[in-house]
């Protein structure tokens, strides 16, 4: 049996027979990676897994997106260089007001 799954990681279809499914079906079978990333080590690690038709969040998927926080906080922190520099020609009370922006836009959950 085979299955499409949207961006939302919901199914949105099955197939009894895989020969009628489309190209981007995916086994409903097994467990099977949708969506992924590397640890600090670059070792592949799910997110969400399929199992028996059914869309869950692995281990280490809820400890990934538990942290999306500090990744959307170090993006738009300014490269330490620029940091400096602003420190250099604005003052200390300015680059906290930098920083404090960023940490207001994306809150400690």
């Amino acid at each position: 049996m085979k299955c499409t799954i949207n961006k939302n990681n919901e199914i949105t279809a099955f197939w009894k027979d895989d020969s009628t499914a489309p190209e981007n079906a995916v086994s409903c079978d097994k467990v099977y990676s949708i969506s992924s990333f590397l640890d600090n080590e670059n070792n592949i690690k799910c997110i969400y897994k399929l199992t028996n038709g059914k869309v869950t969040l692995t281990t280490d998927g809820s400890a990934y997106n538990a942290l999306q926080y500090a990744r959307n906080r170090e993006e738009a922190y300014p490269t330490i260089a620029n940091q400096l520099d602003d420190i250099y020609h604005n003052g200390v009370d300015e680059w906290k007001k930098t920083i404090k922006a960023v940490k207001d836009k994306y809150p400690k959950e």
